[in-house]
Formats: C-alpha cells, sequence, structure tokens
C-alpha cells in the first residue's frame, strides 16, 4: 500500500477534479477530449445538414422544371386549339367576319386567347390572320397563323403557322 503525504494531496486532488470535469490529466499535461470531440459531433453534423440541403434544393428544381415543362405543353396545344377553333370556323362559314375584339377559350388546365383579322388582297381572295395565345399557369406560347380563301370555289388555298414563346 502506498503512502501519500501532504506533497501528493493537491495532485491527488487535481486528479479528482480533472475526472469529474471530463478532463484528464496524462504525462504531456492536461487535455480536454470533450472539446475536440465536441468539434467532431459539431463537424459531421454540418457535413450532414449541408448534404440534405443540396438534396432538397435538388429534388425542388427538377420538380419545378417537370412542372414548367408540362404547363409549357398545355400552352402549346391550347394556343394550337385556338388555330383549329378558327380554321372550324371558316370552313364551316366562308364568309366569316369575325369580331375586332379578341374571344377566349378554356382548354384543359389552360386558356387560350384568339384575335382574327380579315383583309382582301385582291377581288377573289380573303386572307384571315390568326394570332392565338395560350397560358398554362406561367408559361404562354403565340401562335401566329394565315389562311387565304379563294372566294370563287370557297377553298382554302395556304395556311401557313409560326409559334413564338412569349
Amino acid at each position: 500500500m502506498k503512502l501519500y503525504t501532504a506533497n501528493h494531496i493537491p495532485n491527488i486532488v487535481s486528479k479528482i477534479r480533472g475526472f469529474l470535469c471530463g478532463i484528464r490529466y496524462t504525462k504531456y499535461g492536461i487535455r480536454n477530449r470533450g472539446a475536440v470531440s465536441l468539434m467532431t459531433i459539431l463537424i459531421l453534423a454540418f457535413i450532414l445538414v449541408e448534404i440534405t440541403a443540396v438534396g432538397l434544393i435538388t429534388a425542388f428544381l427538377s420538380g419545378e422544371q417537370g412542372l414548367g415543362l408540362k404547363a409549357s405543353h398545355v400552352a402549346t396545344y391550347a394556343a394550337r386549339s385556338g388555330i383549329q377553333d378558327v380554321l372550324l370556323r371558316i370552313s364551316r362559314d366562308k364568309t366569316f367576319v369575325p369580331d375586332p375584339n379578341p374571344y377566349t377559350i378554356s382548354v384543359a388546365e389552360g386558356s387560350v386567347s384568339v384575335q382574327i383579322t380579315r383583309t382582301l388582297p385582291d377581288a377573289t381572295h380573303v386572307l384571315y390572320t390568326i394570332a392565338s395565345t395560350g397560358s398554362a399557369g406561367p408559361k404562354r406560347v403565340k401562335i401566329t397563323g394565315t389562311v387565304l380563301i379563294d372566294d370563287e370555289n370557297g377553298s382554302i388555298s395556304n395556311i401557313g403557322v409560326v409559334e413564338s414563346g412569349i
């Protein structure tokens, strides 16, 4: 059995205090293991939070692209349906006189605004210019079409369609 003298008491007290406070006494001096462990845990938690945030942002942006693509398709088909509506009206009535104000049609999840102008390039032909603007959510597509009608036999002799994004 080892006997401790009065000179050893401060050393024993520092060992007990260090043990209770998480400080380890070594031959190199006092080292704080808790601080190193805490820093390691904090760094790992920060890395985990960053990886999670990047994953969430990537998922959100890829979802937005899919929704934008769908809205773009709906807007395009809405604008095409506006052109088809006017072609149907003209084919039913070759002397069709359009209203100078645009009209609106609801198509699936979108809508279309149609503006028609009628001009007479010569005595035997009627030229219709159709501006159809389809919209779905934030996406808008404009399709402009021209139709040339022959007054003598009522045939549609020329159709031109140009699509443009807005």
